[in-house]
């Protein structure tokens, strides 16, 4: 089998290389429809038993619109779903009030649920209540838990008050498709504020979700965290994924119409999907590599670094549209193809060992894909070009 070692040049004065080495943009996808989730709630305080019920239902209803399998479990009846053997039946679980853990769990719970999440690559979520557990039955502070959530829940600075919610930057593009919100967007509903003991933000691993402002709020309010006042944010953390979200007292988001409702439905799923991770080339050996993939997805590294090699040159601009070239250095046969961002295909070229191709044919300046196939590929190379 020949190797190729083909060029994309962008411009002579290189302000920018690039090589398959640092590639990793393969293709990856969502495991939202295709893992499996636990939903639980147990324990919660008597001031939650009308929303508890309410929001737990919305919840179920949701992910059963959007295909996802979700299974309910409630801990006041049974301790079961947190033995070994079930949780293993589970990739994503989900707390909803799930209350003070620390007068129920033991030791030993809290270490399977350990055990299960670093050793299975799994989500975990801890929706409003849960946030305040950091011991076990036993007595013994959680440390995972802590470390886990990145800052410890110490208080609350109101409850059933109506405040002002912002998408934050930080987690926008993971959470939201494209264009359902902007960073810095206000959404205003009921809630219970909670309060950490600091702001998880520049935690390793974590970005923050959504925020509120303690200036915003009059009455009675405990204005302790300032006006970087963190409500929801996710972590890659210890091999696995976490959210914590200490919102939802009130069932203003699972009745809620229009617009609220939509960013309510989006968010919800979004942290799923989160939860879920992305099936993809794990493998940064592989040219398919791609850093958001969580799971090795079938047949997902296909083609090692070294059997084809491209070298992108130019500057993060783009390249001209009379420089841009495109040439193979070693023998055998090889493919291109050139498509704009419709997916219209608008030229393509066929050929033999050492070859230097221009694109004349390519009048207008924009964005375009390029596909590129070798004999030593299983799969077409594809690559963005920005022509000016």
């Amino acid at each position: 089998m020949s190797k190729n070692i083909f060029h994309i040049r962008f411009s002579l004065c290189a302000a920018l290389l690039l090589g398959l080495a640092s590639a990793q943009n393969g293709p990856i996808v969502s495991r939202l429809t295709t893992a499996k989730f636990s939903l639980m709630k147990g324990w919660w305080g008597s001031d939650h038993d009308a929303s508890t019920p309410v929001n737990f239902k919305y919840f179920k209803a949701l992910a059963t619109t959007y295909g996802i399998t979700m299974d309910t479990f409630n801990l006041n009846t049974s301790t079961a779903p947190l033995t070994a053997a079930n949780l293993a039946n589970y990739d994503v679980m989900v707390w909803y009030n799930v209350y003070r853990m620390y007068e129920h769990f033991d030791t030993a719970t809290g270490n399977r649920i350990q055990r299960w999440y670093e050793n299975g690559n799994k989500g975990l979520a801890c929706i409003h209540q849960c946030v305040r557990s950091s011991q076990t039955s036993a007595g013994t502070p959680w440390t995972w838990w802590i470390n886990m959530m990145g800052k410890d829940y110490i208080d609350y600075a109101a409850s059933g008050v109506s405040g002002p919610v912002f998408v934050d930057n930080e987690a926008m593009a993971t959470i939201y498709p494209p264009g359902l919100v902007t960073a810095g967007q206000k959404f205003t509903w009921s809630d219970e504020w909670y309060i950490y003991v600091g702001n998880p933000r520049g935690t390793s691993g974590t970005q923050m979700m959504w925020t509120t402002a303690d200036s915003l709020f009059t009455g009675t309010y405990k204005k302790t965290m300032g006006n970087d006042h963190p409500l929801v944010w996710i972590r890659n953390f210890d091999k696995g994924r976490f959210i914590v979200n200490g919102m939802y007292h009130t069932t203003a988001l699972a009745t809620a119409t229009g617009a609220l409702r939509a960013f309510a439905d989006s968010s919800f799923i979004g942290q799923l999907r989160f939860l879920a991770g992305y099936a993809g080339c794990t493998d940064s050996n592989y040219t398919e590599y791609n850093k958001k993939a969580t799971h090795l997805g079938t047949n997902a590294c296909v083609t090692p670094r070294g059997t084809n090699t491209v070298w992108l040159t130019g500057n993060k601009n783009g390249v001209k549209l009379d420089a841009f070239r495109l040439s193979f250095s070693q023998p055998g046969s090889h493919s291109v193809e050139i498509f704009n961002t419709s997916g219209v295909r608008v030229t393509v070229r066929h050929g033999e060992g050492t070859r230097e191709y221009n694109f004349a044919e390519i009048l207008k300046p924009g964005v375009y894909f390029v596909k590129i196939m070798t004999p030593g590929m299983k799969v077409p190379f594809s690559h963005k070009i920005i022509l000016w």
